[in-house]
């Protein structure tokens, strides 16, 4: 009986263990799920991107992740199979994004600097937008951002997924 008791504990501080470990907390925790890519500037430096590649992940994007769990020398990279007008828009996001809009070769066409968080679910009338650029990629970085203020239009960006870099 008392073994019992003693296994059904352990059970017991183990199951806490792990809830404890869990990371589904945090409010980036759906970002797990999303491929990762390399980012090289033209001066070499190097940083990290979710890829935004299906129509649910774009749809979800930053949405709901809080400042404190992204941090501003990453990024989001939305990924479109061809060419097409983007316009991106802000429903509960909690930090204000720097979007960069690119062509097919990864050339930085344009920029939205500042594009304002709006935490709320909302209309879509109600929510900040970006401007409309025509392009196939885009790229999320937190506005004012070393990251982001290093980044200019007219920049060739190079983009090594994960695959690639094996």
């Amino acid at each position: 009986m008392l073994i019992t008791h003693l296994k059904l504990f352990l059970c017991f501080v183990f199951s806490l263990f792990l809830t404890a470990c869990d990371n589904s907390d945090s409010s980036a925790a759906h970002l797990d799920k999303y491929s990762m890519a390399t980012v090289a500037l033209p001066t070499e430096k190097t940083f990290q991107v979710y890829l935004a590649e299906t129509p649910e992940e774009r749809r979800l994007g930053l949405s709901k992740v809080q400042s404190e769990d992204f941090n501003g020398s990453s990024g989001m990279l939305f990924v479109y199979q061809k060419t097409r007008e983007l316009q991106f828009w802000m429903p509960e996001t909690y930090f204000d994004l720097d979007v960069f809009f690119l062509d097919k070769n990864h050339l930085i066409l344009d920029v939205h600097r500042g594009l304002k968080h709006h935490p709320y679910k909302a209309t879509e009338g109600d929510v900040p937008r970006s401007k409309k650029v025509i392009g196939q990629y885009a790229l999320e970085v937190k506005s004012g951002s070393v990251l982001a203020k290093g980044l200019k239009p007219g920049m060739r960006l190079t983009i090594k997924t994960i695959n690639e870099l094996r």
